[in-house]
C-alpha cells in the first residue's frame, strides 16, 4: 500500500513546515499562526497563548526551495512553471529534471524525494536515486514539508483533511 499513517490531525489548523531536530518533529500550524512540538507521542503548542494580527488573506503556491547534493544544485524553476531542475557547479550547467511541477522537495541521504503537481489536481511524492537517477513513485498523497528523522519521513498531508502524517522511507 503506498501511503503514510496520520500522526497529528489538521483538519481545523492546517499542518505546514516540517523540520525535526532528530528527536522531535516541529511545525506550524497557518490557520492559529502557532508553532508545534511533536515528541511522538504528543503535540505540544509552543505558542500558547499567542493572538496573531489579523490579515485580509493568505497566499498558497508552491514553494521556492534549492537541495545540495555532491556538487550539484537541485531546485524548483519558478521561471520554467516550477518545474524541477539541477545545476552542476564545475560545469556551470543546468538540467531539467522532469516536465512535472514541483510543489516541494528535499534531499535524505543520496535521495531527493519530490512532490508533484499534475494539471493542478493530481499529486504524488517520488523518491530519485541521486547516483542513479532512478525514480519511483511512493504516495499519490499531497506530500508537503517534507522531514526526516530516523527511519520515517514526516510530511504535512494536504489530501483531504490537513494531517501530519508518517511513512517509511520507500512509502
Amino acid at each position: 500500500i503506498i501511503g503514510g499513517v496520520k500522526m497529528v490531525d489538521g483538519e481545523t489548523d492546517k499542518v505546514y513546515a516540517l523540520s525535526t531536530d532528530g528527536t522531535n518533529i516541529y511545525y506550524y500550524r497557518a490557520n492559529n499562526k502557532h508553532l508545534y512540538l511533536y515528541d511522538g507521542e504528543e503535540e505540544t503548542d509552543l505558542m500558547d497563548g499567542y493572538i496573531p494580527p489579523e490579515e485580509d488573506k493568505i497566499i498558497y503556491t508552491y514553494y521556492e526551495d534549492m537541495e545540495q547534493y555532491e556538487g550539484e544544485l537541485y531546485f524548483i524553476n519558478m521561471r520554467d512553471a516550477g518545474r524541477l531542475y539541477k545545476y552542476n557547479i564545475d560545469t556551470d550547467s543546468e538540467f531539467r529534471i522532469t516536465n512535472l511541477q514541483v510543489a516541494d522537495m528535499a534531499v535524505n541521504g543520496e535521495y531527493l524525494y519530490y512532490a508533484t503537481v499534475r494539471f493542478g489536481v493530481n499529486f504524488d511524492l517520488y523518491k530519485m536515486d541521486l547516483e542513479t537517477g532512478l525514480e519511483e513513485r511512493i504516495s499519490v498523497d499531497k506530500c508537503y514539508h517534507l522531514a526526516f528523522s530516523g527511519d520515517k519521513i514526516y510530511y504535512a498531508n494536504f489530501s483531504g483533511g490537513n494531517t501530519l502524517n508518517s511513512m517509511n522511507f520507500d512509502g
